[in-house]
């Protein structure tokens, strides 16, 4: 097994002027009727210091 060492410290986003946590959260499939559990999943991973949230509904096959 390998283990990956990575720094926490922000890096630029592209282009953009923008600086963000080296790991995306995926939040594909993030979903339900609870706006208070979503939003306590959201204030979490911004308290961890994720700050890239990767909301994109491309990934993967969306059939049961």
């Amino acid at each position: 097994m390998t283990t990956l060492r990575l720094s926490p410290e922000p890096r630029p986003l592209g282009k953009s002027g923008i600086s963000v946590f080296p790991i995306a959260w995926g939040m594909w499939r993030l979903a339900g009727e609870d706006i208070a559990e979503a939003r306590a999943r959201v204030e979490a991973a911004l308290d961890a210091g994720i700050t890239l949230l990767d909301t994109a509904d491309i990934y993967g096959c969306d059939t049961p």
